[in-house]
């Protein structure tokens, strides 16, 4: 008998491994921004390229160097434009590159009154409502929604707004939050409100949009899919806006169906 069960579990162990997906070698880049740099002399010439229909904070790497490059008025790009200066280098080794950030920061979004995230006619039940304890438990996620779509779905904006980040190409899904940053997504920049809006776990070549789209409140744009980390097929939603701290700061919405998402419990429907 216990040989029997060594060999049954070796099978399994087998299986399991024939079965189990790596997580993926490259991460997509779902916001497209230009950044090159080069030395003339002794300055460092910066050329940035905002792409997208939304500010964009740029953070330089190297510390020293960001506080004189902030200092020439360089933090916040306008949506469409581009910039090229030059900041001293003291020395000749320095930290390459740049972060940067969606958004201006603001005290608090114009309003938060947004549609369901779902075709109108449609309902679907709450999987996983404000501070969940499977993963809605910090970050942007401690105030999202995840709704029992299923793959195939289709996906909705749930304001007017510009398409600003995109990322449809993953195939995968794990169960352990290693596949947290895997999933496919779509971010809409709402420039009426300084709002944005994210739609996660969208299917592979999902989406009905591009970046650089504006797109009107109900107009589908993914399919809904189960990528990322998940262990069951879901649209993961979430509002947020840019704080007076840069920070991402998720907001309570006030949904156009008379349904208030802090009040939304798992298994609770919701119909548009």
């Amino acid at each position: 008998m216990r040989k029997n069960t060594i060999i049954i579990g070796l099978l399994l162990s087998v299986l399991y491994a024939c079965n189990s997906v790596k997580l993926p070698d490259v991460k997509v880049n779902a916001y497209p921004l230009g950044y090159s740099q080069k030395i003339e002399g002794d300055s460092l010439i910066i050329t940035l390229d905002n792409r997208l229909e939304c500010p964009v904070r740029v953070v330089l790497n190297d510390s020293s160097l960001n506080k004189r490059f902030e200092n020439k008025g360089i933090v916040v790009l306008e949506p469409k434009e581009k910039r090229r200066t030059g900041v001293f280098l003291e020395r000749k080794e320095y930290t390459a590159g740049a972060n940067y950030m969606l958004g201006n920061a603001i005290s608090y979004p114009k309003d938060n009154k947004l549609s369901l995230p779902f075709r109108k006619g449609k309902q679907y039940k709450i999987v996983q409502g404000h501070n969940g304890n499977f993963s809605h438990n910090e970050g942007l996620s401690k105030l999202a929604l995840d709704f029992d779509l299923k793959v195939g779905d289709t996906v909705c904006a749930a304001a007017n707004g510009y398409v600003v980040g995109l990322v449809d190409k993953y195939k995968y899904y794990g169960k352990n939050s290693s596949w947290k940053d895997y999933a496919n997504f779509i971010t809409l920049y709402h420039p009426e409100t300084g709002l944005f809006t994210e739609y996660v776990h969208l299917k592979e070549n999902g989406a009905k949009v591009a970046v650089g789209d504006f797109v009107k409140a109900g107009q589908p744009i993914a399919l809904c899919g189960m990528t990322g980390w998940t262990t069951t097929p879901h649209l993961h939603f979430v509002a947020y806006f840019r704080n007076t701290d840069w920070k991402s700061e998720p907001i309570e919405i006030d949904f156009a169906e008379n349904y208030k998402s802090g009040s939304l419990k798992p298994g609770d429907v919701v119909k548009k």
